[in-house]
């Protein structure tokens, strides 16, 4: 599970240009938190990072492992945020179930993304076996081989 997950989240990051360097598998963290300005795209693109190993999970073995809490509970975080603190909802007042509508589109592109890119995530998967990291780079030549 854990090389999936990973794998999908580097994926993510990288299709979506989020800024990290090197993904390892002994860190769970893919990108440090920062408190600059961010805007509903990059925020979103941050979601569906965070959220892109439980969908590769879902894909893959039909089911997720415990380990998604962290990923999870900084996704919905950062959704409230958008929501009630942001005005990033469709409206600037959001109602309750935004959040949960939110959360559960970001997850459904996460993981539609993800279903276009089988072979990208199992060769992202091979290099975390070989070296237990895969660095930004290696994972957009990875994209770019296939696309």
């Amino acid at each position: 599970y854990r090389i999936t997950y990973q794998a999908a989240k580097a994926c993510v990051a990288t299709y979506y240009d989020m800024p990290f360097e090197k993904l390892m598998l002994s860190n769970e963290k893919l990108t440090p938190i920062t408190d600059e300005p961010f805007i509903k795209e990059e925020l979103e693109s941050q979601v569906k990072m965070l959220l892109a190993g439980m969908a590769a999970c879902h894909i893959r073995f039909g089911e997720h492992s415990n380990s998604v809490k962290n990923d999870l509970d900084d996704a919905k975080n950062i959704v409230r945020k958008m929501c009630q603190e942001y005005g990033m909802g469709s409206s600037l007042l959001s109602e309750a179930s935004e959040e949960k509508i939110t959360l559960e589109r970001l997850y459904e592109e996460s993981k539609h993304l993800l279903t276009s890119m089988p072979t990208v995530i199992a060769n992202i998967e091979k290099v975390l076996l070989e070296r237990e990291s895969v660095t930004k780079e290696d994972v957009k030549l990875l994209i770019n081989e296939i696309f």
